[in-house]
């Protein structure tokens, strides 16, 4: 019986956590695509886009690493929505400059009787000229 009953946390905890890190993930992707169309600086002010990521359930916020810059500020206590690094590409051959960007998003998960666990889903933009 007691075999069980850890087979059922272990697979309670397994499923809570594959349903966060999808959130995560999927919010990562929805910034990139958004990024990759309109721009960085569109997004942060946009607050029609902000309304949406909180919307769709994604709630966690953290603290941007040195070199980062913080997206979207959690009441100006310094948590973030998602960080993001810009890098520029020049080329001699183009004579032309384009940049890609580095996102961050957080992902935080409490689980029963083991601890809180942070992780952090990161992905990149194709370049923007």
């Amino acid at each position: 019986m007691q075999i069980v009953i850890v087979f059922i946390f272990l697979f309670t905890g397994i499923i809570c956590v594959s349903i966060n890190y999808a959130s995560a993930f999927k919010t990562k992707n929805d910034i990139v695509k958004y990024i990759e169309r309109y721009g960085i600086d569109k997004l942060v002010d946009d607050e029609d886009f902000v309304q949406k990521l909180i919307g769709s359930g994604y709630s966690d916020y953290g603290d941007c690493e040195s070199g980062w810059t913080g997206a979207i500020d959690n009441n100006g206590n310094n948590q973030y929505v998602f960080c993001y690094r810009e890098h520029k590409n020049s080329s001699a051959a183009e004579l032309e400059t384009s940049r890609y960007y580095d996102i961050e998003v957080f992902y935080h998960i409490s689980l029963p009787f083991i601890s809180e666990v942070d992780f952090k889903v990161k992905g990149t933009t194709k370049n923007i000229y």
